[in-house]
């Protein structure tokens, strides 16, 4: 009997740690920007809330999107005014708080767009976190032009 009630205590253990899983991001007010700029071969950017009622700091590094390149920028002060720029090490989503991705500030730029985005699609972006399962976000598009920044990648230098 002793053996039996071991066993039970065992799996009880055993099922109760799988069954323990990571608290999981939230997501909210996602949206796509529909400019001029979002044409065939342009680029856009992605907007979000994301937050993390987990007890460890997660790290959005990237993503992927069949609409196109999928990097995560800043909008920072250069020399002839804001200017957007890729941030390597990712965004850090701190445990218990949240990050805004916003015009003008950190977000996800689509680059190379596959096909131009106009108000009302929806796009698709699988986010990939350090810390997390990757998680995917379909956002609508709604127009809003950008601002005084100026939309500089890597991919400037390769034409």
């Amino acid at each position: 009997m002793k053996k039996l009630g071991a066993l039970f205590v065992s799996l009880f253990f055993v099922f109760g740690i799988a069954g323990c899983s990571q608290a999981q991001l939230e997501i909210s007010d996602s949206w796509v920007r529909s400019s001029e700029m979002s044409g065939a071969g342009g680029m856009t950017g992605m907007f979000m809330q994301i937050s993390n009622p987990g007890s460890e700091s997660i790290t959005l590094v990237g993503g992927s999107s069949d609409a196109g390149m999928v990097e995560i920028h800043e909008t920072v002060m250069g020399d002839d005014g804001m200017q957007m720029q890729e941030i390597d090490a990712g965004i850090e989503i701190a445990a218990g708080s949240s990050v805004i991705l916003q015009p003008g500030g950190l977000h996800v730029m689509l680059m190379n767009l596959s096909e131009g985005v106009a108000a009302g699609d929806e796009i698709t972006v699988d986010l990939e976190f350090d810390g997390h399962p990757n998680v995917s976000v379909t956002a609508v598009a709604k127009p809003s032009e950008a601002g005084d920044e100026e939309y500089h990648s890597d991919m400037d230098s390769m034409e």
